[in-house]
């Protein structure tokens, strides 16, 4: 079985910086029930971060960025970072997977889901574009998703959710 994890990170308090948390809660409520499909929300990476990892073989950052096109997704595949800087109370998604590689032996596959951002002012709530792209990141994310599951019969009730969840719509 495919272990996934989300990790939407980043201060809701802070505008667009919420984008993270906001994808992450929208795709916790379309999980179908008992997923193996974990969701996490913290407000920065901590090192401590890096144990949960070894638990996944597949996480998925969701974060968002200063950026030239507010509104526009860019999904990546991570390469594992360093540790040149040494510990800090938070690491960027590299980091935290060399972490995960050189203390716990583990090397789950990263992906990272990032929003240009508009506004990181202090105030909770998103700008529109990010708010406008919120239905194309959760859709984004939950193909890579189902790709990931495969077969498992966990993909086709994630898939057979979706598909009732948007003929809703």
């Amino acid at each position: 079985m495919n272990r996934v994890l989300v990790i939407g990170f980043g201060n809701p308090l802070r505008g667009d910086d919420g984008f993270g948390w906001e994808v992450a809660g929208q795709l916790e409520r379309r999980l179908p029930e008992g997923s193996s499909v974990h969701i996490l929300t913290p407000i920065q990476l901590a090192p401590e971060l890096a144990e949960t990892l070894t638990r996944y073989d597949h996480v998925f950052f969701v974060d968002a960025a200063l950026g030239d096109q507010p509104g526009r997704l860019i999904l990546t595949e991570l390469a594992e970072g360093n540790l040149d800087s040494g510990f800090t109370h938070h690491l960027d998604p590299q980091a935290l997977l060399a972490s995960a590689r050189i203390l716990f032996g583990a090397q789950p596959r990263g992906l990272i889901l990032t929003v240009d951002g508009l506004n990181f002012e202090l105030g909770q709530g998103l700008s529109d574009p990010i708010t406008r792209a919120l239905p194309e990141a959760v859709h984004l994310l939950e193909k890579e998703i189902e790709k990931i599951l495969g077969d498992d019969p966990e993909a086709q009730a994630f898939a057979q959710t979706n598909m009732e969840v948007e003929s809703d719509a």
